[in-house]
This record gives C-alpha cells, sequence and structure tokens, in this order.
C-alpha cells in the first residue's frame, strides 16, 4: 500500500522511507497495487470485467516528488486467496516491463510478505536482482489463515535475500507461523521525520485535567471499545481527564454512541483524520499518547508522539515495547482493560514527571528516518557487492559496425551521435543513408563513413527473370513489370527496395548491422541469416501507431515488428512507454531505452546574436519551435496563437516541411508576418545548438493524434533540456513525466490559439515561476544528455554476443 488521493495516510510510513533514501542519493519507483473489484459470480459478466482489468490505463503518477504506478490487481466474487494473489502478481508483471524500461532498477524492496514478497520475488528471478522484504503485517497470523496466504507467505520469506521485520514482537510472531522459514530474519523498525515531528513544551491546559489523545484507524484489534470502558472506570481517580480521538473511520458513531451510554460524552472529543504536520501538531496539544491496541507491530504514532515529547501509555501489544521503556519515557500495562484503566489513572497523575526533552534528543539520533536509511543503505550495498556481475566482453578496437538508415533528407541526430560514441569508443562506422536522396552522396563525418543513394527502381531479380522478353517498349511491359516485382516479393519476403538495401549492405565488410527503425528491419533480419551478422534493431518511431497509414497497412506493420523483432539480438527504442509496449505486444524481450538526448553544450555561453540577427530588440521574448512540420503536430494552432501574444513575444520557426506553405500564409493573413511569427527556414544541427539556449520558452504542440504521437519523446525536449530552455507541451504521458520529474516543463492545453497564448504569456510573465523553471531546465540538462545516454549505447554494445567477432564478410 502506498499514499493515493483518496486514501493519503495509507503506507505513509513506506513513503517516508522512500523519502529518506532518496536524501542519500537512491533512484526509488514505486509499484503499488490498486483494487479493481469484481464481485459477480456471473462467468460471463466476470469474463468481461477481465477484460476490462487488462485493458485498464496505467501511467505513472507523482506522489510528494515520488514516481509511483498504481496497477490494478482483482479483489471481491471468486477473487480470494490464490486468484486474488494471481491477479496481483500479473497486474504487477504487465506494468513491470514500462517500469524497467523507465529505471533500470538494481534492487526490489518489497513490504508485506502476502502478496508484494511473493510478487517481489518473481520479478526479481526475471531480472537478476537482489529482493529485500519488509514485513508491518499484524497479527501475522493473517497471512497464514490458510493453503493459499500460507504457500505465498512461505515463499517470499523464503525467496527473499534479506527479510526484515519492523519489531521483535513480529520477529517472534513470524517463527511462531513458519519455523525455520523465519530464522534468518533481522529487526529495523520504522522511523520519523524530525523536521514534522519535534517536541516543544506543554500547552496551557484547556480544561481541568490532563489531556490524553489516541490516533488511528478504529478497528477492533485497536481496542478503542475497551479504551472508552477503562476511561470510565478511571474516570473517579482522575475526573478531569479528556480524551481526544483522531482519525477517520465509521466506527467513530458506534464510539461517541459508547461514550454517550457510558456518560462521559463531555470528556470526548473527535477528529478527522489530518496531515504528519496536522498530527504532530496535535500530539504537541497533548499531555500524553496512549496505545490501546490488542496487538501491534511496530505503533508509528506511538514513537512519533515520543518524538513530540510526549509520553506514551500502551499496552504490552508487542511493537511498542520496543522503544517505550516504562518508567524512563512512558508506562507499559498489560494487556486486559483493568490494567489498562490503572494505567490511564497513573499516567493522568505523573506524565509531567517524565523528562521528555532528552528522550526527544535520543530519539531523533537513533529512530529518524534518515537513521534508518542508512541501515538500509548498508543492507543495499552488501547485497549488491555480492551479486555476481554479468560477464562483460569487452569491445575489439576496429571492430566494424554498419547503420542503416531510410533518412533521406536528414540523418537524424540520434543516428548521427550514436555512430560518434562508437567511432570514439574504438569501432569503425559506416552509414547508409537515404536509399532515395535527391543526389547519391559519398564523404565522412568526424571520421564516419556514409555513402547516399539513388534507388532506381530496378530490381535485379526481376531484369534475370525477364531477360528473355525481347519487346520491352509496348504496353504490356509496365504491367509485367509490376506483376513480376510482386510476385518476388511475396515468395522472397523482400520488396524491390529491401532488395536494393540489401545489395548495398553486402558489398560492405562488417560485424554488427545497426537498424534504424522498422522499414529497413525486414532486410537486417535476411542480412543476419546470409551473414551471421550481430543484429542491433533501434526503433525510433512507433511505425504501425502512425494514423496517416490506412489500417490495413498499419495492421500489416506490426504483424512482422512482432515476427522479425525476434531475430535481433538487441533491440533499442526512444522511452520507456514504447519498451514496455513492444515488450508486451510482441512477447520479446524488455527493449533497451536510450533517450533521445543531445550533446551537453558548453556552459560558456557564446555572445547572443539570434536577436540580432533576426532584427530585434534584446529585452524581446523568444518563444521557439524547432523540427519537422507537418500537419499533425499542431504548429497550425501555435501560429495562429502567435496573434494573441503581446507585443514583445515572438515566434521562431526553425525547420521545414510540408505544410512550411501553409503556415507562412496563416501568418500572412493574420498579420503576425511583421516579425511576430519568424521563420528561419532549416539549420544545421550543430548551429541549431548555438541559437536554442537563446529562446525564452520551447514550444512540443504535438497532439495525441494517434499512438506514435501519443507516445513521442522528440529531439526538441532534450535540445530544449541542455540548453537551459523551459518547455510548453500538451499533456502527453512521457511529455509530462518529464516535466513532473524534473521540473522546467508546462503541461496545458494546446489545442487551441487562445489557450497556447495564455499558456505563453502566463510562463513568461511571472518572473519568479519562469526563474524556477530555467533553474530546473539548466539541471536537467546535466541529467537528460547525450554524455549519459551515449554510455548506456556502450553498455550495450559490450554485451553483444558477437560484437568482437568477423562476421566473415564478403
Amino acid at each position: 500500500m502506498y499514499p493515493r488521493d483518496r486514501y493519503p495516510t495509507g503506507g505513509i510510513f513506506v513513503h517516508e522511507q522512500v523519502k529518506a533514501l532518496q536524501r542519500l542519493g537512491f533512484e526509488v519507483v514505486v509499484l503499488s497495487g490498486e483494487p479493481f473489484w469484481i464481485s459477480t459470480y456471473n462467468p460471463l459478466h466476470i469474463l468481461r470485467a477481465l477484460h476490462a482489468w487488462r485493458n485498464q490505463p496505467v501511467r505513472w503518477s507523482r506522489w510528494d516528488g515520488v514516481p509511483v504506478m498504481y496497477f490494478p490487481y482483482c479483489v471481491g466474487g471468486i477473487f480470494r486467496d490464490w486468484c486474488h494473489a494471481w491477479t496481483y502478481l500479473q497486474g504487477a508483471l504487465r506494468v513491470m516491463q514500462q517500469v524497467r524500461a523507465r529505471v533500470p532498477f538494481d534492487l526490489v524492496h518489497a513490504h508485506t510478505s502476502f502478496l508484494d514478497g511473493y510478487t517481489a520475488v518473481r520479478v526479481g528471478k526475471r531480472f537478476g536482482c537482489p529482493v529485500v522484504l519488509t514485513e508491518h503485517m499484524g497479527p501475522f497470523s493473517v497471512l497464514t489463515r490458510n493453503a493459499a496466504f500460507r504457500h505465498f507467505t512461505r515463499a517470499g520469506v523464503n525467496g527473499a535475500d534479506r527479510v526484515l521485520a519492523v519489531s521483535r514482537s513480529l520477529k517472534k510472531d513470524m517463527l511462531a507461523e513458519l519455523g525455520k522459514s523465519a530464522e534468518r530474519v533481522q529487526v529495523l523498525g520504522n522511523g520519523f521525520d524530525p523536521a514534522v515531528h519535534s517536541p516543544t513544551p506543554p500547552a496551557e491546559p484547556s480544561g481541568a485535567g490532563p489531556r490524553m489523545l489516541w490516533v488511528g484507524h478504529v478497528s477492533p484489534i485497536k481496542g478503542v471499545d475497551r479504551l472508552i470502558r477503562a476511561m470510565k472506570r478511571a474516570s473517579t481517580e482522575a475526573p478531569g481527564l479528556e480524551l481526544t480521538l483522531l482519525g477517520g473511520s465509521e466506527g467513530m458513531d458506534a464510539v461517541r454512541e459508547q461514550a454517550s451510554a457510558l456518560g462521559i460524552e463531555d470528556r470526548l472529543s473527535v477528529l478527522p483524520a489530518g496531515t504528519r504536520a496536522e498530527v504532530a501538531a496535535a500530539m504537541r496539544a497533548h499531555d500524553f499518547l496512549v496505545v490501546s491496541s490488542f496487538k501491534e507491530t511496530f505503533s508509528l504514532v506511538a514513537l512519533e508522539a515520543l518524538a513530540c515529547g510526549r509520553p506514551v501509555l500502551t499496552t504490552a501489544c508487542g511493537g511498542p515495547e520496543d522503544f517505550v521503556l516504562h518508567g524512563e519515557n512512558g508506562l507499559i500495562v498489560p494487556n486486559s482493560e483493568e490494567a489498562l484503566a490503572s494505567g490511564i489513572a497513573e499516567m493522568a497523575r505523573i506524565y509531567s514527571r517524565f523528562d521528555m526533552t532528552q528522550v526527544a534528543a535520543r530519539f531523533r539520533e537513533t529512530y529518524s528516518w534518515d537513521k534508518v536509511a542508512n541501515n538500509l543503505a548498508q543492507i543495499y550495498k552488501k547485497l549488491l557487492s555480492a551479486r555476481p556481475l554479468a560477464p562483460v566482453i569487452s569491445s575489439v578496437p576496429r571492430t566494424r559496425v554498419l547503420m542503416i538508415t531510410t533518412d533521406h533528407l536528414m540523418i537524424d541526430r540520434r543516428i548521427l551521435q550514436e555512430a560518434d560514441t562508437l567511432r570514439k569508443a574504438g569501432y569503425e562506422v559506416e552509414i547508409l543513408a537515404g536509399f532515395e536522396c535527391p543526389k547519391a552522396e559519398d564523404y565522412r563525418w568526424r571520421d564516419v563513413h556514409i555513402s547516399r543513394f539513388v534507388f532506381d527502381w530496378n530490381d535485379t531479380r526481376a531484369q534475370r527473370l525477364l531477360r528473355f522478353v525481347k519487346r520491352r517498349n509496348n504496353g504490356l511491359w509496365p504491367y509485367l513489370w509490376r506483376a513480376t516485382c510482386k510476385l518476388l516479393a511475396l515468395t522472397t519476403g523482400l520488396s524491390s527496395f529491401e532488395h536494393y538495401v540489401l545489395r548495398q549492405v553486402e558489398e560492405r565488410k562488417f560485424d554488427v548491422l545497426h537498424v534504424h527503425d522498422y522499414p529497413l528491419l525486414r532486410t537486417g533480419v535476411e542480412v543476419k541469416r546470409r551473414r551471421g551478422c550481430t543484429l542491433v534493431y533501434d526503433a525510433h518511431e512507433l511505425y504501425h501507431g502512425q494514423a496517416q497509414l490506412p489500417a490495413e497497412v498499419r495492421k500489416r506493420y506490426r504483424r512482422r515488428e512482432k515476427r522479425l523483432i525476434h531475430a535481433a539480438n538487441v533491440a533499442i527504442t526512444v522511452n520507456w512507454y514504447i519498451a514496455a509496449m513492444m515488450a508486451r505486444d510482441y512477447r520479446c524481450q524488455l527493449p533497451q531505452v536510450l533517450l533521445n538526448a543531445a550533446p551537453q553544450v558548453s556552459l560558456e555561453r557564446p555572445q547572443s546574436t539570434l536577436r540580432a540577427r533576426l532584427g530585434l530588440a534584446e529585452e524581446a521574448r523568444l518563444v521557439l519551435y524547432q523540427g519537422w512540420m507537418s500537419a499533425e503536430r499542431g504548429i497550425d494552432s501555435l501560429v495562429r496563437a502567435a496573434a494573441y501574444f503581446p507585443a514583445n513575444i515572438h515566434l521562431v520557426l526553425i525547420g521545414y516541411g510540408d505544410c512550411e506553405p501553409q503556415l507562412k500564409t496563416i501568418s500572412h493573413e493574420q498579420g503576425t508576418d511583421d516579425g511576430r511569427v519568424i521563420f528561419m527556414g532549416r539549420i544545421e544541427p550543430e548551429l541549431l545548438a548555438t541559437l536554442t539556449w537563446e529562446a525564452d520558452l520551447g514550444v512540443i504542440p504535438y497532439r495525441p493524434v494517434d499512438l506514435n504521437h501519443l507516445y513521442c519523446s522528440p529531439n526538441k525536449l532534450f535540445e530544449f533540456a541542455v540548453a537551459g530552455v523551459p518547455f510548453l507541451a500538451n499533456d502527453l504521458p512521457f511529455l509530462r513525466d518529464i516535466a513532473e520529474e524534473h521540473g522546467f516543463g508546462v503541461i496545458t492545453d494546446l489545442d487551441r490559439p487562445e489557450s497556447i497564448a495564455a499558456a505563453v504569456t502566463s510562463a513568461l510573465a511571472d518572473s519568479h515561476r519562469y526563474a524556477e523553471l530555467k533553474r530546473a531546465a539548466v539541471e536537467a540538462g546535466s541529467r537528460l544528455n547525450w554524455e549519459i545516454e551515449g554510455g548506456k549505447l556502450l553498455d550495450i554494445y559490450a554485451q553483444l554476443p558477437a560484437a568482437a567477432r568477423p562476421s566473415g564478410a564478403a
């Protein structure tokens, strides 16, 4: 369980632990189950509900700065015990690929044996990660109450690499229920946040008697009913005693009725559940805390009350006995109503005698969350250092890499960066690009050999088959030629274009064939079949998710990619959403993720030249769009929005594309071609990097018109990051993740010109807010850059099975 909007205190101690680990520098993401109720017993309705469960949208959220993914699992009706556990496991595994794609985690930490422990063990085995299990559940017998629970609980405890219990009492219960399986359990308790729970002197009393506080969720095991009876019994010795119940539950009404029946309703107050700070304030406003439970595995509220400088009265219920010391910082009484009544009367007399200032100072050193996190960190490091390292095949200098791409106008920055990174690491790299270029070229770029081709639509296979046809100048020849080429494509699996590319590839010598994007995957698979080389598949796009393609074409692309991807030695893609989708839909290994990051730019900015080049004043604010210009990218609305910009804000568009003339027409018709909208055309990547940093705000107006756009991670996002430029974007999953995690993006509605103009004006008008966005952008550039992603590429190549073995090229 983890906090969520509907239940902000659920699993709060796990969240506090995560925040403490983050402060130590750990990168932590959380996966938390969300009940999906299926109460029916009708088989048809169950099948429909299961279909809905499998198709529940799952996306990242953030809770207090922590990335969280809430996944659905089935409960109710037949979904108990075994079925309940199975859907929890399947729900977690369904999204695990997406989690793994975003954060290639090194360790799994599960909280409670059933169901998280068993699921974590399965995940750990799948990904080769050590597993830590912390048990919180009490009474622990709940997890062993039947065969199904006992099986999954024992499997979780036995399979974890390290098992922790939050108290000595809980460890004792685990030993009683599981026997030898629990002998290796260590005790590591929970903690508190000293920034929230700090001591203050007791406030002046509001009434005639002591003030007693109870905090929690009313349930039978908490013993609130016997607390009310015990208070009644103690009232003769402590006539002015007041009790406050702080928490939320339907059971509060029954407690009020009980107090009224006993005649003490005038000394009972009820407060709703509050934030951590509100609970801490309530603790400091009372004289002591009471724990009336029959069983507690830890009792975090007791620890927090002591940290706030208030003594604790507790029954001998287990967990609190680890840190409540009888007579030193509170009282521990036998677990009965009579003893609780005596304890209340005694505490009402002596609560002021405890030296709680020293207690609180000692607790800060011993029980703070930072101390707990430090202990956890030592456990993590020991487990990770004992993990066997995967065998690394070091790259042999001059291993030959051939990259192929259909880019015919401009080679994608990602491709060039990958080639340059591999070259610097000692690989010999060649790029075959375009195949439908305006003209053939052969040149070197940073010692990378690049060849560009013009496909002549000739198929040498068809030429051989039709060499006996003498008369080719009649009307039948074009039909015969097309029919022959189509027949060849059907029988060989390669179209005329793919065969043309194959011919160019087979003329080269290489050890690794790196295929960029789906259109050349089939050619790459054929080359691997013939040459036995290593095949790397780098998917920049979801080709089958492009709405501009006919539905049948999209289906065909998806079927082919699903079949062909298994031939690749490794698959790479551009973000964790696409990686998880490919792994799920194609049933393949999770593709590696290399973000479309840009190289870091020098902190010493060159002299500002863009405004002078555009004839604008230095105080002019620049909103920048850069990239390909096509209708589905929403640039038309961006241009129309410029008509609503304040006079000092200018829209600058860098790039070219099919809809550029239409955009210029729009600007002319609305009168913004007077300098409010400026088209700069195509600019080479090296020069673009020197101009981007001069913008005040970058805009990514992409719309979720299809899957490919919904899950996009555009180049320009990372170009803005390394340039330290905040960005504005529609609510698309990856862009929202980046905006929330790094804090330099504004997510809003960019579908209407008026809303775009309002968002731009708002982002630039508030100087304090803009300064925060700018600072976050600069920091994001240090984390979202090609220097980091290029290192990941080299790690991938180091693991290739034949990266250093010559392929016996022709």
